[in-house]
Formats: structure tokens, C-alpha cells, sequence
């Protein structure tokens, strides 16, 4: 396959990792084998142009399981990671297209980035590893 002639018109900055916070929670007192919910966010600004037809915008994907760290909940540890890349195409898209493409599939990209950061970091301390599972974000449109 020739890459070069096969380009989307949808191209992406290398996603940045933009916060990553993982606290062990001392107080914790159960069993070790914890799968934990994560709630997933996502946001995406303004879509731009540049005059030439190019359209633009960054998306952040945040994978968390606390809205505020409480060393006095049952949780085993904090977690919380965000990534963001901008996201360019051609004006070929209408304005449920982009904001169905900005929801869905720039999200799902951001995941595949934030999946393996939250295995590592999780598989390194004390407790189970974490996987993230596919997740289907067309029920977010």
C-alpha cells in the first residue's frame, strides 16, 4: 500500500500527554485484585479555519476514577490521565460530520494512546493491572 497516496484527509499532531496522577490510597484495606471504573471525558475547542480550506481542533480525552481525591473512600489508589492532539482536515466535512468525527473517532484515538499508559502504570504498583476496554463512544453523539 502506498501511504503517501492513501492519506486521510484527517491528519493529527503526536498526541501529548497533557496530566498524569496516580496516588496509592495508604488507607486502603482490600483485596489486591481490583478492577476499578474509570469515567472517560472528552472535549474538543472551537472548530477552526485557516482560510484555505484547512479546518482544525484539539481534542483532550481525560480517563479518571475520582472527581476529588478522599484518602477516607474504599478506593485502592487515584487516577487520572489526559492526552491531546490537534486534529486537521479538509472543509469536505459538514458540521455534524466534524462533530460526529471530533466526538467519535479523534476520542477513540486519544483512547488507544491513554489504554497502555494506564496498564503500565497500574501494572507497576501493588495492584492489578488495569486494561481499559473498548469503549463505544457513537452513544455519546
Amino acid at each position: 500500500m502506498n501511504t503517501k497516496d492513501n492519506k486521510s484527509i484527517i491528519q493529527f499532531t503526536n498526541p501529548e500527554l497533557v496530566e498524569s496522577i496516580f496516588i496509592d490510597n495508604p488507607n486502603y484495606d482490600g483485596q489486591l485484585d481490583i478492577h476499578q471504573n474509570m469515567k472517560i471525558t472528552s472535549a474538543h475547542d472551537k472548530v477552526f479555519s485557516n482560510g484555505k480550506n484547512k479546518r482544525s481542533s484539539t481534542v483532550s480525552l481525560t480517563v479518571s476514577n475520582f472527581n476529588q481525591i478522599d484518602f477516607s473512600t474504599n478506593r485502592p489508589f487515584f487516577l487520572r490521565i489526559t492526552m491531546r492532539a490537534k486534529f486537521t482536515w479538509y472543509s469536505g466535512l459538514n458540521d455534524k460530520e466534524e462533530e460526529n468525527f471530533l466526538k467519535v473517532n479523534a476520542a477513540s484515538l486519544l483512547l488507544s494512546y491513554i489504554r497502555p499508559h494506564v496498564y503500565s502504570i497500574t501494572a507497576l504498583s501493588r495492584f492489578t493491572e488495569q486494561n481499559i476496554p473498548f469503549i463505544d463512544f457513537t452513544s455519546q453523539i
